[in-house]
Order: C-alpha cells, then sequence, then structure tokens
C-alpha cells in the first residue's frame, strides 16, 4: 500500500531530483571535456627515494604521509577525477537536503501506542544480590 504524498514531500523529491540531474549532467561534461590526466602530476620531489627520505629525515613520517594526501587532494580537482568528484558531491548535497528537508513524523504514532502497566513496588528492579 503505497502512501499519499504531501506537497512538501514531493516538492522535496523534486528539488532533489533537479540536484541530482544537474550535478550529474555537469560532472558528465566535464568528464567528457577534460583530458585524461597522467599519473605523474606531482612536482617530482615527493616522488624521488631521496627526496621521500629528505622529507622523512625533516618532518618524520607525518611530514611524508601529508604529502601524500595534499598531492592526492589535489589531483582530485583536475581532468576526469573531477567529474567523479562533482558526482560524489552531488550525490552528497541532494542526500543532505532530502534528509534535513524530509519533516519527523507527527507525535500521533506515539500517542497510539498502548502503555504498559508500571512494574510491581515489591519486585526488585536491579540484579543485585539477595
Amino acid at each position: 500500500m503505497r502512501a499519499e504524498l504531501t506537497a512538501g514531500q514531493g516538492r522535496t523529491r523534486a528539488i532533489s531530483r533537479v540536484i541530482l540531474g544537474v550535478g550529474l549532467a555537469a560532472a558528465f561534461l566535464i568528464f567528457l571535456a577534460a583530458p585524461p590526466t597522467p599519473d605523474d602530476a606531482g612536482d617530482g620531489q615527493e616522488e624521488t627515494k631521496a627526496g621521500q627520505r629528505q622529507m622523512e629525515v625533516f618532518g618524520g613520517t607525518a611530514n611524508v604521509l601529508a604529502a601524500e594526501l595534499r598531492t592526492w587532494f589535489a589531483s582530485l580537482w583536475q581532468g576526469r577525477r573531477l567529474a567523479f568528484t562533482v558526482a560524489a558531491l552531488t550525490w552528497a548535497l541532494a542526500s543532505c537536503y532530502r534528509f534535513f528537508a524530509t519533516p519527523l513524523p507527527s507525535g500521533d504514532r506515539a500517542a497510539k501506542k498502548p502503555i504498559e502497566p508500571p512494574a510491581e513496588p515489591n519486585e526488585p528492579r536491579g540484579g543485585g544480590l539477595n
């Protein structure tokens, strides 16, 4: 049995579909227009063993990991990877919008639940020793 949609729910679904449609279309166009990026997009210092050793001596292992993370993050905003980044951000934006725009259920459901009788006053409440 399918429930009827209210005007607000229909509007929320329509807006989230528009967000998805525009974002995924933009990601597709970026993917088609962007040339594939070469894998050696770094400046070369981090890629040589001597460069990595020097970075590790001056800053430790955390410095090497931070440089790798910085290089990876910078690569997300270039070429075809940008298309996948835009698609992921579009999905996240549409999901967040739909989550926060959907109203919470009314309190009527909670009022219809039967109330359980309270426990007997003489019964022990905890799992203590007798």
